[in-house]
């Protein structure tokens, strides 16, 4: 009789089966499918609002600038030189100060900038020769129908040491050796009454939207001085090309005391209000996605304070 033996059990298989290992990579290439489209979608994402931020931060830098140099002006005085749609040119104020003494060049001198206990003279830029120095003239009246701000063209400018010594305006003992400043001008001044008037500079100052090397559009500030226009600089942007009767990268419009649009130059001195409406640019492309960058916009209202 034969002897009865028990087989030794089956050694369980090790590994992935061919189906298996089919499944195992469909699952993943899933996976990775949705994890690859979640990620792009993220940095898709980032790179447009990284874009947006940055054509925000643009419009509130001229938001920031344009109104400051524009609110000022006084249009009836001649402040407002010259306007289109793209572009506005004015006086801008620069400084201000009080005559101390006048000398025969003509020339009119002004304290120190930094005198210890009063501030007679302040300038935001220095001077400088192509200026305008508006000099208040007070008329025989005693009321102010003929009083007038009467104006002279800056030849050159010089800082004097020994300016205004002597003279009330300044403090013997703390304004001893500040130099104060003399503007010579081009046109003959009053013999007499000029002593204590006041005196507002101004600089022909230029804004507009102007193409740069990169072939994109900026707005550009350019300045009047030392007798030719100088250099403009690209002060905020890119925005949007310039498209006449339709949307406009800057645009300025110009409205009377009544809210009627003035398009006409020679009738500067009616404008009451300045608009501004600016549109980012959108022919920009993400770094790698591809889409546009987003299109942004603003628009606001610039009052004239000085309109009479």
């Amino acid at each position: 009789m034969p002897r009865l033996t028990r087989r030794p059990p089956r050694p369980t298989p090790v590994g992935f089966t061919f189906v298996e290992l089919l499944i195992s990579v469909a699952l993943l290439a899933v996976v990775g499918t949705v994890v690859v489209n979640i990620t792009l979608g993220q940095e898709r994402l980032y790179q447009r609002l990284q874009a947006q931020t940055a054509a925000r931060h643009e419009l509130r830098t001229a938001l920031a600038l344009v109104p400051v140099d524009l609110r000022g002006i006084a249009p009836a005085a001649g402040d407002l030189e010259d306007f289109a749609e793209q572009f506005v040119e004015f006086r801008a104020p620069i400084g201000t100060g009080i005559v101390c003494a006048q000398t025969a060049t003509p020339a009119l001198d002004l304290p120190p900038t930094h005198q210890r206990r009063n501030v007679l003279t302040t300038w935001s830029t220095p001077p400088r020769a192509g200026d305008t120095a508006w000099v208040f003239l007070e008329g025989p009246s005693d009321g102010a129908e003929d009083d007038r701000w009467d104006p002279r063209r800056i030849v050159a400018v010089t800082a004097i040491s020994a300016a205004c010594a002597g003279t009330p305006f300044l403090d013997p003992g703390a304004d001893a050796g500040r130099a104060g400043t003399r503007l010579t001008v081009d046109q003959p001044l009053p013999d007499s009454g000029l002593i204590g008037a006041p005196v507002r500079i101004t600089r022909s100052t230029r804004y507009g939207l102007e193409r740069q090397p990169s072939g994109r559009w900026y707005l550009s500030r350019s300045e009047y001085a030392d007798g030719s226009w100088q250099a403009s600089a690209a002060v905020s942007g890119p925005f949007a090309a310039p498209v006449r009767n339709g949307v406009a990268g800057v645009r300025f419009a110009y409205f009377d005391s009544v809210g009627a649009p003035i398009t006409d130059p020679a009738l500067a001195h009616r404008v009451a209000r300045i608009d501004l409406a600016i549109a980012t640019d959108a022919t920009g492309r993400g770094l790698s996605s591809g889409a546009p960058i987003p299109t942004d916009s603003i628009a606001f209202r610039m009052a004239l304070r000085n309109r009479q």
